[in-house]
């Protein structure tokens, strides 16, 4: 009893378990198949899976393992460096090709020559290397207020703040009053808002205008305790 359920045992992995080609069905299992099933196994499947099957592989894979097998190897699309990659050597090269075209549209224009860029910028890049620099002693106060970056008071009044400190960077960061040189404020003599819209920036905020004071002597000359001889 033992060698015959050894022998039939033998008989079904062999029926079973034989290697059949790519995109062929899969043999039946069900029983202990004997020589006329092997038989009708062998003529039911044997035409199918005559042919063989070609499986087509991209270029990129056929000259990859081309270069695997023979050693040879490509040069890279971008630098021309010798690799065994199929196009490029790196992602580096490979994003500097594929990321040559913007994805995106340009939808805005250049806020000096209408160029179209992109929009989170303001300006396109030869715009923004040669920024011309404002003359303070032409431009007036109407200019830069029509400026559509300074319509906001804050912002209109930080960049006044930076034209004063500009051009009075020569002169000695010390209190003209008390001396106290570890921190100085510039003081308008005449008041920004009593100037008209003609007025130069020279005129409002140059030396003439100007007063270097600490806090305390800022806050005197501004409530009228200070006088401007002083």
């Amino acid at each position: 009893v033992t060698n015959n359920f050894v022998a039939a045992l033998a008989g079904f992995f062999s029926a079973t378990l034989t290697p059949y080609s790519a995109g062929c069905n899969p043999a039946p299992t069900g029983g202990v198949p004997n020589a006329r099933n092997r038989q009708w196994l062998s003529s039911r499947f044997a035409p199918a899976c005559s042919a063989p099957v070609m499986v087509s592989m991209p270029s990129e894979a056929v000259g990859y393992e081309r270069s695997k097998k023979t050693g040879q190897m490509n040069a890279c699309l971008n630098c021309s460096t010798p690799t065994a990659n199929p196009k490029y050597c790196s992602r580096s090269c490979s994003a500097s090709i594929t990321n040559a075209i913007p994805k995106r549209g340009l939808r805005k224009q250049c806020g000096r020559c209408g160029e179209r860029i992109h929009a989170q910028h303001r300006f396109c890049e030869p715009c923004r290397t040669r920024k011309p620099k404002r003359n303070y002693a032409v431009a007036t106060l109407g200019e830069i207020k029509q400026d559509d970056r300074l319509k906001h008071p804050s912002y209109y009044r930080g960049y006044l703040n930076a034209i004063t400190r500009s051009l009075n960077k020569h002169r000695p960061k010390v209190c003209e009053v008390c001396g106290y040189d570890r921190y100085v404020e510039y003081c308008h003599i005449v008041p920004v808002a009593e100037f008209s819209p003609d007025s130069t920036l020279v005129e409002v905020s140059g030396p003439t205008n100007i007063r270097i004071l600490c806090p305390n002597h800022h806050w005197e000359f501004d409530h009228g305790l200070l006088k401007p001889q002083e």
